[in-house]
């Protein structure tokens, strides 16, 4: 009735991808926990906001100034032609 073999093939791709998607859910989970640790030591130094910006969108924000490389400009001074 069944081919044996294609059968197993079908159940072994159904094992992979339950557990592809199951690392996946495991991943994020983590992630978020990370995420609301961060927050919540952002909000133990430096208080909580009461504006309309969550303190998510601040730690995340902290990072991407972390990630740029900010070069200050150069100071140049007037040059002062004399006549002599």
């Amino acid at each position: 009735m069944f081919d044996g073999v294609r059968l197993m093939s079908m159940l072994d791709e159904y094992n992979y991808l339950r557990q592809e998607k199951d690392e996946e859910k495991r991943r994020l989970r983590d992630q978020k926990k990370i995420q609301e640790q961060l927050i919540t030591e952002y909000e133990a130094l430096f208080g909580s906001k009461p504006s309309g910006r969550s303190a998510a969108a601040v730690v995340a924000r902290r990072g991407e100034q972390q990630q740029k490389v900010v070069q200050a400009p150069a100071l140049r001074s007037p040059v002062v032609m004399c006549s002599v």
